[in-house]
């Protein structure tokens, strides 16, 4: 609970919406009953209390949709290559945005992200390569992304066509497998299903039907964030996630967390900053935001290895309060705010 609150407070601190103090305090409590836990949380990189206030998703959430809410071509292609081999904003911003009607040939986004960062040979960052791997096949890395850039940009039109038409969001954006023999594959996206899922939460800020905010999805990060929690040694817990026999058990567990986490965190929260962020509508207490703090309690739990903090995003405070009004927009569809 301690490790949740000092996210949630930081959340509010960076906004300009609570006094650094009470995340002080927060982190204080913390790191006497943790000191590891707090290192971990001040040196080493993460990411924030929701899915709906890290920077990358606010700053995608401008740029693509704030005017109307529609998803237009541009916005998916932006928005599916910043969800999966452009995951730092950092790099979207240097080396996009990205044209579907003229996309950069492999070789040319090659020379721009060669020029933007001499010497670098990796695109995607080591800590967000989760479900990206798979996209980009063999040879060097800035080649390979800069052909799934290119070869995307081909599949957009179908494919929002159909998510237009109502079909599953995931299913579009996922591979899909012909429906029977012989028959020919429907326009899909092709990406794996947590980079899909990632992107599907994004469209859902613009249409809600996309994606449900409380889908009991859990990958295996957080199920591996899950026995942590529950007390299992690091190695044992390892196997649970990478064993199938642990999957019945995941769900009930899961859903019990989900279940009780309200109630455990308003026992300790003293300035009310769960209902506070609720009531900015980045949902920190729905099913899928649960699931997204077990993967940032594996990292503090699992710190070594990690990337050490950057520095943060100076403009947060302004980018907020101008993509509060999206988040506004999409809880007045939804008649509430997103908890």
């Amino acid at each position: 609970m301690a490790v949740h609150l000092v996210f949630a407070a930081d959340a509010l601190v960076r906004m300009g919406e609570l006094e650094e103090a009470v995340f002080d305090h927060y982190l204080a409590e913390l790191r006497f009953l943790n000191s590891t836990l707090a290192t971990a949380y001040t040196e080493t990189a993460h990411c924030t209390v929701s899915f709906l206030t890290d920077t990358t998703t606010l700053k995608l959430l401008k740029e693509w949709l704030a005017e109307d809410g529609q998803i237009s071509a541009a916005a998916l292609y932006n928005i599916v290559i910043g969800q999966t081999v452009l995951p730092s904003w950092r790099k979207m911003e240097k080396v996009g945005p990205f044209d579907v009607e003229d996309p950069p040939s492999a070789a040319s986004f090659a020379q721009r992200f060669r020029q933007a960062y001499p010497g670098t040979q990796a695109v995607v960052p080591s800590h967000l390569k989760q479900g990206v791997l798979g996209l980009l096949g063999r040879g060097p890395e800035i080649e390979s992304c800069g052909r799934f850039i290119h070869d995307l940009a081909g599949k957009i039109p179908a494919a929002l066509e159909r998510i237009r038409r109502g079909d599953d969001s995931l299913t579009v954006l996922q591979e899909e497998r012909p429906p029977s023999v012989g028959a020919g594959r429907r326009p899909t996206l092709g990406l794996p299903k947590f980079r899909a899922l990632l992107v599907a939460r994004l469209l859902s800020v613009a249409e809600p039907s996309l994606y449900d905010f409380n889908r009991r999805d859990i990958g295996d990060f957080a199920e591996l964030g899950l026995w942590l929690l529950l007390g299992m040694p690091e190695g044992q817990a390892r196997a649970a996630a990478a064993d199938g026999w642990t999957n019945p058990a995941v769900d009930p567990l899961f859903a019990k967390l989900v279940e009780v986490l309200p109630d455990a965190l308003a026992e300790k929260d003293g300035h009310g900053i769960i209902e506070r962020l609720a009531a900015k509508n980045v949902a920190p207490l729905c099913a899928q935001n649960v699931e997204h703090m077990l993967c940032e309690w594996r990292k503090m739990v699992l710190p070594d290895g990690r990337p050490a903090s950057g520095e943060r995003y100076e403009g947060y405070a302004d980018l907020w309060r101008d993509v509060a009004p999206i988040l506004a927009r999409r809880a007045q569809s939804e008649s509430g705010p997103l908890r």
